[in-house]
């Protein structure tokens, strides 16, 4: 979704925990996901969902 100048893009995940930016190694399978969102914006937060949250 695009306001006011900005793309707004969201990720749900169904875990209940806080998401933590952190760098993966190349052999884990997750943990990718929130550093590139970091990388590609100048800002981001998360919200709780009834199904998990949402990046």
């Amino acid at each position: 979704m695009i306001r006011h100048d900005a793309l707004t893009c969201e990720v749900s995940a169904a875990g209940s925990t806080s998401p933590r930016l952190r760098h993966a190694r190349t052999t884990d399978e997750g943990g990718h996901g929130l550093f590139l969102v970091a990388q590609a914006s100048r800002r981001w937060g998360y919200r709780y969902t009834g199904s998990g949250k949402s990046i």
